[in-house]
This record gives C-alpha cells, structure tokens and sequence, in this order.
C-alpha cells in the first residue's frame, strides 16, 4: 500500500474515532481532530525500541558470521548473510530515520496535515519497501 493511501486510512480513523469520543465537528463536516505531542513522542519512543532491537539483531548476525570455508554451501551462506547485513542495515537506518522524524512532529508540531504528511512521504522516495537482496552465490 503506498504511503499516501495509508495515510488517508489513518486520518479517516483517527478521524472517525474523533468523531466518537468528542461529537465535535469543524466547519467542513470533518471531525476535529487535534494532534497530541505526547503521542508522536510515545510513536518515536516505540520506534527507538524496535530500532534497538534491529541493530541487536545485526550485531548477533555479525558475531555468528559463517565460517564456511572448504564447504559446498559456503559461497550460498556467504552471500545471504551479506543479504542479511545490508537489509538489516537498511531497516536500521529506516526506523533511525522515521523515529527523528516522529518526535520532530510532536516537538516542532507541524502546521497542518499536508507538511505531516509531505514529512513522512520523503521516507518513501528515499527507502520505498526496504527490499532484501535477490543476490545469488
């Protein structure tokens, strides 16, 4: 799903449940929805965890790099643990990435959904789905 039809997903529930807990409604019909620092706050904090857990991941991957030498397999586990190690290095960065941008969003407090959103879309252009490497050995 591409970013910009995740996110209206996300503003029309957000929207929807708005909706429900307050009854509130601007001038358009649209549900009032207002952003919460401490929610972009806890979204980064959560993201730091994930993003710890992936370079845990790849210092583990590091630390048990095959020793594969004189074995048929050998080249084969070489080149999806280098698969592994740009992927994981990727996905780090990505999340590295995303989580500054999330507590920047609950600290700068951006003025309207469409910088929120061109924010987080750039992440797309620069990343798009972290692919894995199709590389052979």
């Amino acid at each position: 799903m591409a970013f910009g039809e995740e996110w209206a997903q996300l503003k029309q529930h957000a929207s929807e449940r708005a909706a429900a807990l307050s009854g509130g409604r601007e001038a358009d019909g649209h549900p009032q929805v207002r952003s919460s620092p401490s929610a972009w706050g806890r979204a980064a904090e959560d993201l730091g965890h994930h993003r710890r857990q992936v370079a845990a991941a790849l210092r583990k991957l590091e630390q048990h790099r095959p020793a594969a030498e004189g074995i048929e397999s050998g080249p084969a586990w070489r080149a999806l643990h280098r698969s592994w190690e740009r992927y994981l290095t990727s996905v780090e960065a990505r999340c590295s990435t995303l989580q500054h941008r999330l507590h920047r969003a609950g600290t700068v407090h951006h003025g309207n959904d469409a910088a929120v959103a061109t924010t987080f879309t750039s992440l797309d252009a620069r990343y798009g789905d972290t692919p894995g490497s199709p590389e052979k050995g």
